[in-house]
């Protein structure tokens, strides 16, 4: 059959573009979810990923617009891609999200396809979060320099700041 990725469109800055998804197949096409999105500027990508306690290792492989193989970004906790940042220039990316480690390392999104035939990859359900910042929105954070978790690209304070606790003496 002919599949094709979801597409997410084109990301506005500071929106937070949300999804559900899951992988249904241990090979094959089905073993990863597919998603296609557009960046009409320059952008710091964060990504965040929630395996709903059912995808243990989940992986996300970037491909550009030509369908080239950019980067594998994996869990950084089990169960977990939290705020995974990534600068991406504009245009079209393609995004596979998956449960494992696919063993994948260069090619275009077609041999990715191809290997998946025969890689057994354990099936899940995720939440996917996608949130662009190319300059033309606000960016929350802590913009207290003073504070432990101070972020320097923040334009509005989001309340989030920490600080040290005074012990007395």
């Amino acid at each position: 059959s002919c599949e094709h990725p979801t597409d997410l469109g084109s990301l506005e800055c500071g929106v937070d573009t949300m999804m559900s998804g899951a992988t249904t197949s241990n090979y094959g096409f089905e073993n990863s979810a597919y998603y296609a999105f557009d960046l009409d500027n320059d952008s710091e990508m964060i990504i965040n990923l929630d395996g709903l306690s059912s995808m243990y290792d989940p992986y996300i492989l970037l491909f550009d617009s030509t369908q080239t193989y950019i980067q594998t970004i994996a869990y950084t906790q089990s169960y977990y891609i939290n705020d995974y940042s990534v600068n991406l220039s504009a245009g079209e990316y393609y995004m596979a999200v998956t449960e494992d480690n696919p063993g994948f390392y260069g090619g275009t999104l077609q041999d990715y396809y191809n290997a998946m035939e025969s890689n057994y990859q354990n099936t899940g359900s995720f939440t996917l979060s996608l949130v662009s910042y190319d300059g033309t929105c606000d960016y929350p954070g802590c913009t207290d320099s003073n504070a432990f978790n101070f972020n320097p690209s923040a334009t509005i304070d989001d309340g989030s700041c920490e600080y040290p606790t005074d012990l007395g003496s």
